[in-house]
């Protein structure tokens, strides 16, 4: 079941600080800042159209199955849609993660687990779409091949183009989460 909220980014990205699983940092309260800069609003990441934001913990077990699917279904779509990787980490520690996990996404830093914590996320590996206006849905089933095939869906009706052939077949057949 999709659900919709009206967020402020500066409190989505609580999950990501130890592991990928339930984590009681998340239950502090938010500030509006991270890296010593305001952290923007949803409706300012989508201003200009749909974000696609994909939240992943960076010491997650699960980046290495998870991150290469969610990149492989980026791809035919990079440069035309605005997608951005919401990772417990800091802007100068993030091009060496990505670049161990293979992954071309633009970095939404979120260490303070702010993002996370708005959205109520628990654990990591999720998909949210954020519509112009700035309401966000998730994408439902974390990295699974369901939610890989309707983010891939999603990623190419944004760029006017038809889905992607796509071989998913190493994704998992249900909701799967880190």
């Amino acid at each position: 079941m999709r659900q919709t909220k009206t967020l402020a980014i500066a409190a989505m990205v609580a999950l990501l600080v130890a592991g990928c699983g339930k984590d009681p940092s998340t239950e502090a309260s938010a500030t509006p800042e991270t890296q010593g800069r305001t952290v923007p609003t949803l409706a300012s990441l989508a201003k200009d159209g749909p974000a696609f934001l994909y939240f992943a913990k960076k010491d997650c077990g699960s980046n290495s199955r998870a991150i290469p699917l969610v990149q492989s279904v980026y791809k035919p779509y990079e440069g035309k849609v605005k997608m951005l990787a919401v990772v417990n980490t800091s802007e100068e520690a993030y091009p060496a993660w990505s670049k161990r996990y293979g992954t071309t996404l633009e970095l939404l830093p979120d260490e303070a687990l702010e993002l996370v914590r708005e959205m109520g996320f628990r654990e990591s590996q999720h998909l949210v779409v954020v519509e112009k206006g700035g309401q966000a849905r998730e994408i439902p089933g974390g990295f699974s091949r369901e939610a890989l095939v309707a983010l891939n869906n999603a990623l190419a009706a944004e760029a006017g183009v038809p889905p992607a052939q796509l071989d998913l077949s190493d994704a998992p057949d249900g909701a799967a989460f880190g």
